[in-house]
């Protein structure tokens, strides 16, 4: 469901100030890159879990990483995070 949303461009995460846990899960095709809404604080356990993710743009309004949010994504994955070195040391 979240990919058919998704694809028709309607954005299920408006609304929410986190990604659920297993939002992307396993996600059909694969998701090569994504770029996380200015809202979102924090990213759930297994949020990107086996989802093909290779690139990702992490805002600075993102304060916690729950364990496992990027468990089995591509090896190689590429993160760009917007705040500074200091606001990425204190995300939980």
């Amino acid at each position: 469901m979240n990919k058919i949303l998704l694809d028709s461009g309607v954005n299920p995460l408006l609304k929410l100030d986190c990604i659920p846990a297993g939002f992307f899960f396993k996600w059909e095709g694969g998701l090569d890159e994504y770029e996380i809404p200015n809202d979102i604080k924090t990213i759930k356990s297994c949020a990107f879990q086996e989802s093909g993710l290779k690139k990702i743009r992490i805002p600075k309004s993102v304060v916690e990483i729950e364990a496992y949010a990027f468990y089995d994504c591509y090896p190689n994955l590429k993160g760009i995070y917007e705040g500074s070195v200091e606001d990425w040391n204190n995300i939980e």
